[in-house]
This record gives structure tokens, C-alpha cells and sequence, in this order.
């Protein structure tokens, strides 16, 4: 016999469909999570890129709805809180899609003068960290849960790994004392794709879960193929020349790119280097006869109407297209892109769960990543299954598949051979110019060091 809280879940997936029109099918964990929400339970949500973690909420709240309305109580609100506005803009369509009201807050003024409570409230951490905020949910008091979205950012953002005079948006590591404004037994649903067991404790000790129900799923996405490249600096810009020639060969038709940088100086190099080499080919003419570039610029303080339009370009549903896009680490979190097919990161990323979010941004038709988050790794011998270990040291047998990537060209020879050496051309004059300079040179130092001139 189905529980209430199953009852309640089935309830919800009929609204959307009424709703939608569409049969959404619940993974297992999808239905774990949004149960174990309904009896009051902590949520530790550790789901892949593209797995649904936000259909956990939105699916809650109906549920909520559901039940208020059967038995004629006030509705309440899920409050939803997210690192980057940019996540905001595209739950808060999808959760209208399902037919819920929501809402996103930047003040806590509009909290509190909110006439008719709304089903979902989006929030940054520095919204809600703000007095007049913490006592208008005092008074309300009926928050249904409280989700901490890409929650692996508490780590980063309270400084667990980093030193004193590194740490920076702190409100995330605050946002635990919102439990003791809520009703007892409110719930927290912490929501990330990237935690490793550290990262793990971590989360559970900064947002004070109590018991919460752990739900987690390997990020191995077995679609990814990873290449490293050792560069000097007087080469590092040459690594880039193999997407340039895919562009100048393809144009709009190439596949999409991400290229990730640390530093904006790194961002600005990249770019520059980019136009220098491509020219004018670096801009196309759109159907409106607009001359647009197909190379875009994210970073957290881009302007937010600048973010949207860069993100519907290479989404491919803007005015125009997008097809390499240069960006902080900004990008690599809450914004699906389903048809990346090359991330590029200029350097390693500051942390491992950086380089996983970063490197999620491919292949979003679902598919291993990175060993070190699974528990039980497989050992890398014998070295037979060239696609999931490493390429360069297949030892495969006659019919391998493999085939080297226009960036894996050169890798080896680049590191094992020198650099060949520059030449020119020159004259005879030129010649014994520079042989005069240097006799000139030798007689001038001749009691300070040898110098032989040939």
C-alpha cells in the first residue's frame, strides 16, 4: 500500500501533467529525496550534471500545495538559495512552467510586503544573511524547507581550503542559523553534482544537517576524453591554433567550446590572441544581415543583460550565435549547455572540484569524469581500454578505434623533442656587421671572460 508521502508525490507528477501535458519518470533518487523532504528529513543530494536536482524541489512544493489545499491551511514557501544569478533566471521559468508561483528576492524589503505567499523564493545568501530578512522569516514562520543549491560552494566560499586572507562571500557559510528562524523539524535540501567525502563533512557541519539522508551517484561520465599538454609560456598561445583552424574551416558550424581561465588577465590574453589570429573571419553575417561575433566574454561581473544574451547565443536560442565562449568559473555552474563539445581550461583549475564542474560542461548527453570521486577505482591495468584510461599508452590490440583529437596532434613529440630553432634569412653585410659587433664586443671584455667569435 503507497504511503501518504508517495500518495502526495503522485499527486504532484499528475498536476504537472495536467499542466504540461508531459509524464515525467522519477529516478529513484529523485522519488528518495522528495519523500524523505514530505517526512521532514535532511537531504544530502550528491546528483550528476543533468540528473534533475532541481525537478526535487519543484516537485516538494506542489506537493505542499497539495496538501495545504486538502486541508485548508495557509500555503507556505520553499526557499531556494543560489550562488549565481544566473541559476536563478532559468529555475524560476521552469518552476512557472510547472505551474508554481515563484519568486526572486534581491532585498529583504520585498519579503516582507509580499501579499500572497509564493510557492518557491530564490535568494542569494547575502539576501537572507541581512537582519531585516531573518526577522521577516521570524514572523512568518512557515517555510516549508530551505535548499541550498550547488552546496559544494560552502567549502570554497567560507575558506575551509583556503587561507584567512582568502576567504570571500562568507554569508554562504551563515546560512545553518536560518534553522532557528524556521519552524521545528524545517527541513534543508543541500543540492551539488561535485562533493568528495571531505567536501561531504564539510557541507553536513556548515548547514548543521542533522541525519540527513544521503543520496549519491558517481559523477563518471564515460563520454569525456581528457588530455593534458605540458607548455612552456613562449608556446602556451600556439595550443589555441588548432581551434582556430576548426573555426576558420567551419565558421557557425563548428563544435561549441568553453574555454576556462583563472585570472581576467588570462581571459584578456585569450581573447586578444583569438581576434589577432582569426581577423575579421572571427565575425559572421547573421540572417538580419548583422555582423556578429562568434566569441563571447563571461565572467562573474559581466552585466547581467550581457550574461543573458550571451547565454541564450550559445544556447542558440538568441538574435545571434555563440560558439567559443572565453569564462571564469562562473560558467561552470547551474547553466546547462546539452551540445559543448571541447572545454578547454588555460591552466589547472584552483581546486579538483573546480576542474569537475568545469569539465562537466561537455558532453551533456550523460556520460566518467574523474576516478578519484568514486569509492572503489578500478586499477589502471592492464592498459587495454584505451578510451577509459589513457590513449596515449593504448596497447589495445589490431582495430583499435582510437584516433587523436586536433589538439592531441603533437602532444607527445611536443614534450620529447626540442623546439626547433628560429632562422632567417641575412645578407653577407648583415653577416659581418654582426661578426665586427662582436669582435668589438670581445675586445672590450677581453680581460673580463673569453669570447670566441667564429
Amino acid at each position: 500500500m503507497a504511503t501518504l508521502n508517495e500518495c502526495l508525490l503522485n499527486e504532484a507528477l499528475y498536476k504537472i501533467f495536467q499542466i504540461t501535458g508531459k509524464r515525467l519518470t522519477l529516478k529513484d533518487e529523485q522519488k528518495e529525496a522528495v519523500k524523505s523532504l514530505l517526512s521532514g528529513r535532511d537531504v544530502l543530494a550528491i546528483l550528476p550534471t543533468g540528473f534533475g536536482k532541481s525537478l526535487i524541489f519543484q516537485l516538494f512544493a506542489i506537493a505542499k500545495s497539495i496538501e495545504a489545499t486538502r486541508a485548508s491551511t495557509s500555503p507556505g514557501t520553499v526557499l531556494v538559495i543560489c550562488p549565481l544569478d544566473s541559476i536563478v533566471k532559468d529555475q524560476l521559468t521552469e518552476a512557472e512552467t510547472y505551474g508554481l508561483k515563484a519568486v526572486s528576492l534581491s532585498s529583504s524589503e520585498m519579503f516582507e510586503h509580499m501579499n500572497d505567499a509564493p510557492d518557491v523564493v530564490f535568494a542569494s545568501a547575502k539576501a537572507v544573511s541581512q537582519k531585516a530578512f531573518r526577522e521577516s522569516l521570524k514572523r512568518t514562520r512557515n517555510i516549508h524547507a530551505i535548499v541550498i543549491d550547488e552546496s559544494h560552494t560552502v567549502e570554497t566560499w567560507t575558506g575551509k581550503r583556503n587561507k584567512k586572507d582568502k576567504v570571500f562571500r562568507s554569508a554562504y557559510g551563515e546560512l545553518s542559523i536560518l534553522r532557528s528562524f524556521c519552524k521545528k523539524d524545517t527541513p534543508f535540501l543541500a543540492l551539488t553534482a561535485t562533493a568528495d567525502k571531505k567536501t561531504q563533512g564539510t557541507i553536513i557541519s556548515l548547514m548543521s544537517l542533522h541525519d540527513p539522508v544521503k543520496l549519491l551517484i558517481s559523477p563518471e561520465r564515460k563520454n569525456l576524453r581528457i588530455s593534458v599538454t605540458k607548455c612552456k609560456k613562449i608556446t602556451i598561445f600556439g595550443k589555441l591554433d588548432w581551434l582556430i583552424d576548426l573555426a576558420l574551416e567551419k565558421g557557425v558550424n563548428m563544435p561549441k567550446t568553453i574555454i576556462f581561465c583563472n585570472m581576467m588577465n588570462e581571459m584578456a590574453s585569450v581573447c586578444n590572441y583569438l581576434f589577432l589570429k582569426m581577423g575579421k573571419y572571427i565575425y559572421y553575417e547573421t540572417a538580419d544581415g548583422v555582423r556578429s561575433c562568434i566569441v563571447g566574454v563571461y565572467h562573474s561581473i559581466t552585466w547581467a543583460a550581457t550574461k543573458k544574451r550571451l547565454l541564450a547565443s550559445f544556447k542558440g536560442s538568441g538574435d545571434d550565435t555563440k560558439i567559443i565562449i572565453i569564462a571564469s568559473t562562473a560558467l561552470s555552474m547551474g547553466v546547462n549547455f546539452p551540445d559543448v563539445h571541447y572545454v578547454i581550461n588555460w591552466g589547472p583549475p584552483r581546486t579538483l572540484i573546480d576542474y569537475h564542474q568545469e569539465a562537466g560542461r561537455a558532453g551533456c548527453y550523460r556520460v566518467a569524469s574523474l576516478k578519484p570521486f568514486v569509492p572503489n577505482v578500478v586499477p589502471v591495468e592492464p592498459l587495454h581500454d584505451c578510451w577509459s584510461n589513457c590513449c596515449l599508452n593504448c596497447k589495445c590490440s589490431d582495430g583499435c578505434s582510437s584516433s587523436n583529437l586536433p589538439f592531441e596532434k603533437d602532444l607527445v613529440s611536443d614534450q620529447e623533442a626540442p623546439q626547433p630553432l628560429r632562422k632567417r634569412d641575412t645578407t653577407d653585410q648583415q653577416r659581418n656587421d654582426i661578426c665586427d659587433a662582436l669582435t668589438e664586443l670581445k675586445d672590450k671584455f677581453k680581460h673580463h671572460c673569453p669570447l670566441e667569435v667564429h
